[in-house]
């Protein structure tokens, strides 16, 4: 018999942009031509934070090259870090 368990993480994530391309190319005066080409609900600086953040913790991709869009930007361009708040949740059976 199998069971599943949910698990609740609080994690942390920051995102440190070293080039401002990282964000103009999809705010900027070519952000239609990029969002037409990748990520179409990708519109803001804050909508970029989000996609970092959310590869980062549910695909374990820290490295933004490793992502549609942003392959040809610098290694240093943005860096992402994820800390573990040490919340964690397992749900106990009943």
């Amino acid at each position: 018999m199998s069971r599943r368990y949910e698990v609740e993480v609080d994690v942390c994530v920051t995102v440190t942009v070293n080039d401002p391309d990282v964000i103009e190319r999809v705010i900027g005066p070519n952000g239609d031509e990029w969002r037409s080409r990748f990520y179409a609900s990708i519109r803001t600086a804050e909508d970029v934070m989000e996609h970092f953040a959310f590869n980062a913790v549910h695909n374990a991709t820290t490295d933004i090259r490793c992502l549609d869009g942003w392959a040809d930007v610098d290694e240093d361009a943005a860096l992402v870090e994820v800390e573990a708040g040490g919340c964690y949740t397992v749900p106990r059976p009943g």
